[in-house]
C-alpha cells in the first residue's frame, strides 16, 4: 500500500495526499469525500465517520492547517459546480475548507511538537514508520520552536529571597495569632 496517493480533482495540476487506508492516521488530517459528476467535482466534504464510506466517493486524508512542504487548494462555488483551485482569487467565490496537500511526494518526516511531519531533516523516510516511534517514545519529539532551557542564576537569586520572605512573613503570623488567642 502506498503511504501517498496522486488525486485529480480538476485544478490546475494534480496533488498528492494521504492514502484513506493509512493506519494510523497521521495526527492533523482528515478523511475528505470527493464525489464527480460528469467528470467534474461535484462535492468536497470532510468525512467524519471514517468508518462509513459512501458510493461514488474518492477518499483522501490532507491537513486542514499549514504545515512544511504543504500548499492551500482552495475551492470555489461557481454555476458550473465546485471547483478547486491553487489560487484564493476570486474570495466572493470561496467556500470552506481550506486543505492543505503535497505538490511533490515528501521523503522525509519528523517528530516536531508531537506531531509527525514533512521536514527535511530525515528521522524518518515513512509517516508509518514516523507515526509509529513518534506516539510511542518521547526521546523522539523534537521541539524546535523552544529549545530546553535551564533556570539563569538571576532565577536563583530572586527566588530564594522571596521565598525567606514569604517563610518569614508566615511565621509572623502565626505567632500574632497564637499571641492574640491568649488574651
Amino acid at each position: 500500500m502506498s503511504e501517498l496517493i496522486q488525486i485529480d480533482l480538476g485544478a490546475e495540476h494534480p496533488f498528492y495526499a494521504y492514502n484513506p487506508s493509512l493506519n494510523p492516521i497521521p495526527n492533523g488530517t482528515v478523511l475528505f469525500c470527493a464525489k464527480k459528476d460528469g467528470g467534474k467535482l461535484s462535492s468536497l466534504d470532510i468525512q467524519y465517520d471514517i468508518q462509513s464510506r459512501q458510493n461514488g466517493c474518492q477518499y483522501f486524508l490532507a491537513y486542514t492547517e499549514a504545515i512544511p512542504l504543504t500548499t492551500p487548494l482552495y475551492l470555489h462555488k461557481t454555476t458550473k459546480g465546485v471547483v478547486p483551485s491553487f489560487k484564493p482569487q476570486p474570495l466572493e467565490s470561496l467556500m470552506p475548507p481550506v486543505m492543505y496537500v503535497f505538490l511533490q511526494k515528501p521523503t522525509h518526516y519528523s517528530v516536531i511538537n508531537g506531531r509527525c511531519i514533512p521536514h527535511p531533516s530525515v528521522k524518518f523516510t515513512s509517516v508509518v514508520e514516523c507515526s509509529k516511534q513518534g506516539s510511542n517514545f518521547g526521546a523522539y519529539i523534537v521541539d524546535t520552536l523552544a529549545p530546553k532551557q535551564t533556570p539563569s542564576a538571576h532565577f536563583w537569586i530572586i527566588w530564594i529571597p522571596a521565598m525567606f520572605l514569604v517563610i518569614l512573613l508566615l511565621i509572623i503570623f502565626a505567632i500574632t495569632t497564637k499571641n492574640g488567642e491568649q488574651r
